[in-house]
């Protein structure tokens, strides 16, 4: 039973490895996409009312971007650091199979075998 612990525990840990991974490209996308908009913005308004409160609150939302695509760095190195813990390896990064979206749903039969290997209700 102490198996199937550890198999549920990676699994997990490696699933929100991958969330966190997602989570991550959408912040620098997100950056990325401040950057262009301040650009832009910077440059076709020179005479726009309002224009320093706007630059303001566009400078902050990618401030609060970057900070955000740190955080998501950091907690990927602390998922990976444990999944290699249960895994019993050094600490360090994690190969990456299929992303998150291009994973399948087991069918019914597979959950219903796996059930049975640890004796639940499928």
């Amino acid at each position: 039973m102490c198996g199937f612990v550890v198999l549920s525990d990676v699994a997990q840990g490696y699933f929100k490895l991958r969330a966190l991974d997602e989570q991550l490209e959408i912040a620098r996308q997100t950056v990325k996409s401040f950057g262009e908009r301040w650009t832009c913005f910077n440059a076709n308004s020179k005479a726009e009312p309002h224009r320093d409160l706007k630059l303001a609150a566009l400078k902050r939302r990618s401030r609060t971007s970057r900070l955000r695509s740190r955080i998501f760095q950091r907690q990927i190195i602390a998922q990976e650091n444990a999944l290699n813990l249960l895994l019993g390896r050094n600490p360090g990064p994690i190969a990456r199979g299929a992303a998150l979206a291009d994973q399948y749903e087991p069918t019914r039969c597979a959950r219903r075998t796996a059930c049975d290997a640890i004796g639940t209700a499928a």
